[in-house]
């Protein structure tokens, strides 16, 4: 009689705390938006100079990131046919745009007009769930769209940043931030579809701020233009969806590359932990000193 035994292996939990991000998915809203440049309406999100809104007659320009809403019945903020792209959230019903790239005002348009000035910047910001932990790896991922077609912006750009500090930034109007981000997208982009961004890393201070967009010069950064037939106006812009930033439990990573070519098997127990010899017909679980743990049916 042959027996057939079917092993699934059960790795060691690799734990990760909460999401440090809050309302990093940006389904939570104070209210639902109803025109470009209302971020602050994303709970516990802010653009940096706390102004909303996205024009501004009779005094100076405002950095404006954008959220976007299914429920809005705004025809700039709805989705997916948005002002600035047609796009679908990565998840859930809604997103946040910002612009890293725009020059001057093109032959036609109005004179400073938020989006055709050198070194126009959005940022989006918010406070951490908790302050980060010094010498503790984490992880953080994002999704980045340029959206599916019907693109106002049509031009890729590098420097995408984040930036962590122990204090909240502050944008005076749109001016670049002069800082210096501890993560950042090297390469230009430019995605129809989701394109999820993961960083490892290790905060040399307790930060409790998280800041992202462009924070060079536009001479330091370069920009293609990606759509230009029909015409569009050549400047960066992108959504953003699933902020997550997690700390990575080392000890369980240590644990499975370490033990898992010594281990040694500790005790067999049932479903409900009980020790018990091993049977036919019945799931049992295989406990070894390296923390994995083997389930087994063996079928006679």
């Amino acid at each position: 009689m042959k027996k057939l035994i079917i092993v699934l292996l059960i790795l060691p939990l690799i734990s990760f705390s909460q999401n440090l991000i809050y309302n990093g998915d940006f389904e939570k809203y104070s209210s639902l938006p109803t025109d470009n440049g209302q971020l602050m309406n994303c709970l516990g999100w802010n653009n940096v100079n706390l102004v909303p809104g996205y024009f501004f007659s009779n005094e100076s320009v405002k950095g404006s990131p954008d959220y976007f809403h299914r429920l809005s019945v705004s025809k700039s903020v709805g989705l997916p046919n948005s002002s600035i792209a047609y796009v679908k959230p990565y998840s859930g019903d809604a997103i946040v745009g910002f612009c890293t790239y725009g020059t001057t005002t093109p032959p036609g348009f109005p004179v400073n007009s938020f989006w055709f000035m050198d070194n126009y910047r959005e940022y989006m910001s918010s406070k951490l769930n908790s302050p980060l932990k010094l010498g503790v790896k984490y992880k953080l991922s994002f999704y980045i769209s340029s959206g599916e077609s019907n693109h106002i912006y049509g031009a890729s750009s590098d420097r995408i940043g984040i930036y962590f500090s122990k204090e909240k930034l502050i944008q005076d109007s749109a001016e670049v931030i002069n800082v210096i981000p501890q993560l950042e997208i090297l390469n230009e982009i430019w995605n129809t579809s989701w394109q999820k961004y993961s960083f490892e890393f290790i905060p040399n201070k307790e930060f409790e701020f998280i800041t992202i967009g462009n924070f060079y010069n536009d001479n330091q950064t370069s920009t293609s233009v990606v759509m230009s037939n029909p015409p569009v106006l050549p400047w960066s812009y992108y959504f953003i969806d699933n902020i997550e930033l997690y700390e990575i439990d080392q000890t369980s990573l240590d644990i499975i590359e370490v033990n898992s070519n010594n281990k040694k098997l500790l005790k067999v127990t049932d479903l409900f932990g009980r020790e018990t010899n091993p049977k036919n017909n019945e799931v049992l679980l295989y406990i070894y000193n390296n923390g994995t743990v083997e389930k087994r049916i063996i079928i006679e």
